[in-house]
């Protein structure tokens, strides 16, 4: 009985996401295609240690978990679930950033009043 209920979860959250694949604005992340991508290549450090790696392929790692990337008009997106639908993310993560030289601001929406943002260094 609690196989076919774990079976049935599974399934239905499978469902769920395979759905969201075709659901809103999907942001491509085939690789560091525009100019704004291809500066924000390599890896950032953040408190003292590797936070983002962003590949010209548009993957990388994100605290040491595999995404997806993309970047145009000072907005990244970072899809955290990067096999679920292929090159295209439905619901990616999206920042708005700066950059100067090697210093990376993140800045977002971190609830319905607040503003945050982070910085990173390139090494």
């Amino acid at each position: 009985m609690k196989k076919k209920f774990l079976l049935s979860v599974v399934l239905i959250l499978l469902a769920v996401a395979l759905a969201a694949c075709g659901r809103a604005t999907p942001v491509d992340t085939v690789g560091a295609s525009t100019p704004a991508a291809q500066a924000l290549v390599g890896t950032w450090y953040w408190l003292g240690q590797p936070y983002y790696v962003l590949e010209p392929d548009g993957t990388g790692t994100m605290g040491g978990f595999n995404i997806r990337w993309a970047a145009n008009n000072s907005v990244l997106s970072i899809c955290s679930t990067p096999n679920t639908c292929g090159t295209h993310c439905s619901l990616p993560t999206e920042w708005q950033f700066q950059l100067s030289g090697d210093e990376l601001v993140l800045s977002g929406t971190g609830g319905i009043t607040s503003r945050v943002s982070f910085t990173y260094t390139r090494r």
